[in-house]
């Protein structure tokens, strides 16, 4: 998976600093008293126009194959698609972040090896509205039947807990049925109407895109799914496959559907997402670059250079996330990490702008408040300074027990 970019670590001492931030706790005290006499005057300079994210997050969880009644159809259904538990969600997951009211929350390898109740227990805790699974099932006559379900944490009996006392109930669901080499288009069509169903409709203009075919070539889809498989472990033929030990098995697979069909975006950024993960960034580069020439609004992909360009201190970090914020304004992670190059650049006003953005819309993102205290400091905004060193304070009283927290360059 990408790993994160260096930040800006308030939790650890930087040897070339000029000043300790320690001292801010020391002008914190001083300042709050300011702050008591004066909270209007300080909330207002704070304020900042912020518009809360639109789209609702979502996540899936591997397919399963319907179970037939005989035990020689049983075995027929386990034997070849078994790699469809991986390949169909992961292209609904990436298909559904061009949805204009849905954005994807999962992992860069798009799905995890969780059960339905783990699934809701985590969208509860991170404030995800979706939960997107399904199955399938092959039909007479060469066809592939689809049926995806669509559940909601906050309708889900004992979500919260991870514990429901009655089995969840889907918001949306759908079916669809198409030939077996159309399984891909199949179960987009089913996710689409699924989510439809929950009250999240597609609107007609966008619904071409997000049915596009995978390929050229029914196979390329085939390989994909294979890829994904081996690599997250759900639905491989190895039982212990999964994670960077397969990776290697996973990229023979995705390569295949590259030679198949090289202009399938999907597969080169995931074929990135598995190089990053066995340690190879140059290589997760050359995927993720091409997916975007394939595709120029591809946000996943732009992320991820984005993230690469910060880990080697490249300036074009900064335009690559202004990018994906152009295309996603509700993306946090990326408006935060935006915020702290501006900052390390110096932008200090546009700077406090985009993290007060993500406070706004994630009140505790510690991180992004750390980052907003730091370009505070740095403007002697003190009032403001006192006002956010409190509210770090409160939300981790950690923070200034610690004798060795930096402050900016």
């Amino acid at each position: 998976m990408v790993r994160r970019p260096p930040t800006v670590n308030l939790s650890r001492r930087d040897p070339g600093s000029s000043r300790v931030f320690v001292l801010l706790a020391v002008l914190m005290a001083v300042l709050v008293a300011a702050l008591a006499l004066a909270p209007g005057a300080a909330r207002a300079a704070a304020a900042v126009s912020v518009t809360r994210p639109s789209r609702d997050r979502f996540t899936v969880i591997p397919f399963t194959p319907a179970a037939p009644a005989a035990a020689t159809a049983r075995r027929a259904v386990r034997r070849a698609p078994d790699p469809l538990q991986a390949g169909l969600p992961a292209l609904v997951a990436e298909r559904l972040t061009r949805h204009p009211g849905l954005r994807f929350a999962g992992p860069s390898a798009l799905l995890e090896k969780v059960k339905l109740d783990e699934a809701l227990a985590r969208a509860a805790a991170t404030g995800t509205r979706w939960v997107v699974t399904g199955k399938y099932e092959k039909r007479p006559g060469g066809r592939m039947q689809v049926t995806v379900e669509v559940f909601s944490p906050q309708d889900s009996p004992g979500g919260l807990a991870g514990t429901p006392v009655a089995p969840p109930r889907a918001a949306g669901q759908a079916q669809a049925a198409g030939p077996l080499g159309d399984v891909a288009r199949t179960a987009l069509a089913a996710a689409i109407d699924a989510f439809g169903a929950a009250g999240v409709p597609l609107p007609v203009e966008s619904w071409r895109g997000l049915t596009a075919p995978f390929s050229r070539d029914p196979y390329a889809f085939v390989l994909f799914s294979r890829g994904v498989a081996e690599f997250t472990g759900v639905g491989a033929r190895d039982a212990s496959g999964g994670g960077v030990a397969a990776g290697e098995r996973a990229i023979k697979m995705l390569t295949r559907s590259v030679v198949i069909d090289p202009k399938v975006p999907e597969t080169r950024r995931y074929l990135g997402v598995i190089h990053l993960a066995s340690g190879r960034p140059g290589h997760a580069r050359a995927m993720w670059s091409s997916a975007v020439d394939l595709r120029p609004d591809y946000t996943m992909a732009i992320a991820g250079l984005a993230a690469l360009d910060r880990t080697a201190g490249s300036p074009v970090a900064r335009e690559r996330y202004a990018r994906v914020l152009e295309l996603d304004p509700d993306d946090l992670d990326a408006r935060r990490s935006y915020g702290e190059l501006l900052s390390d650049a110096g932008l200090l006003d546009e700077a406090q702008t985009e993290l007060a953005r993500v406070i706004a819309a994630a009140p505790g993102d510690l991180r992004a408040r750390r980052a907003l205290a730091l370009v505070l400091a740095s403007r002697r905004a003190g009032v403001e300074l006192a006002a956010e060193l409190a509210e770090v304070v409160r939300l981790d009283p950690r923070t200034w027990t610690r004798a060795s927290i930096s402050a900016p360059r």
